[in-house]
């Protein structure tokens, strides 16, 4: 292998001629631009992965139970006002009816 004045290699030649020796060098960018793309993805993947696994496992916990808490208030808030809703129309109808 010979080397170009940028510092890359010159492909091998090829039993397949020039045709051969332009696919291997087409490849080669091919594979190179790929490589460089999947080692940016692992970087971004790993980066990631690293503030997640910074979140303590109770925090996660605790945002779970406050999550449910915060469902269940939500729920009960809701059944309490149309409660207090048929309570007033109760009363009313009791304010309205004749002595």
């Amino acid at each position: 292998m010979s080397r170009l004045a940028d510092g890359a290699t010159e492909p091998r030649g090829s039993r397949y001629g020039a045709f051969g020796s332009l696919a291997k060098r087409v490849v080669e960018r091919l594979i190179r631009f790929y490589t460089h793309r999947q080692d940016a993805v692992n970087r971004d993947f790993e980066e990631r992965l690293r503030e997640f696994e910074e979140i303590p496992f109770t925090r996660r916990d605790g945002e779970l139970q406050l999550r449910a808490q915060v469902s269940a208030l939500s729920a009960r808030l809701t059944h309490l006002q149309r409660e207090l809703a048929h309570l007033r129309e109760r009363l009313e109808r009791f304010e309205k009816t004749p002595e």
